[in-house]
């Protein structure tokens, strides 16, 4: 195979591992690898503009995961979730109408 000789040099970058998508397994997955080997070089790609652009609003997201992630993340003043549930309540739809099931 000949080489094409009118294309750009590529520029390349090497690391250990690789993991596509900055949505939250992926960051977990990247936090978590560093926790347990430092030395190993992880890259996080993300087609958006930045992390979380996909990410719709209004999630609520159980923080257990996160807990055991990291600890005293709470402690932070710039933590993301700011509101915590108290309680939820389902809307069921169906052809009759709907009806509200709240669960404490």
């Amino acid at each position: 195979m000949s080489e094409r000789k009118d294309l750009p040099e590529r520029e390349s970058m090497e690391f250990d591992v690789v993991i596509v998508g900055a949505g939250p397994a992926g960051l977990s997955a990247a936090i978590r690898l560093k926790q347990v080997n430092p030395e190993l070089t992880v890259v996080v790609l993300e087609k958006g503009a930045e992390v979380g652009a996909h990410i719709l609003s209004g999630a609520v997201v159980d923080p257990v995961g996160i807990d055991r992630l990291l600890p005293g993340w709470t402690k932070e003043e710039d933590h993301p979730f700011k509101t915590r549930v108290r309680d939820d309540q389902f809307l069921f739809l169906g052809p009759a109408g709907s009806f509200a099931c709240r669960i404490s």
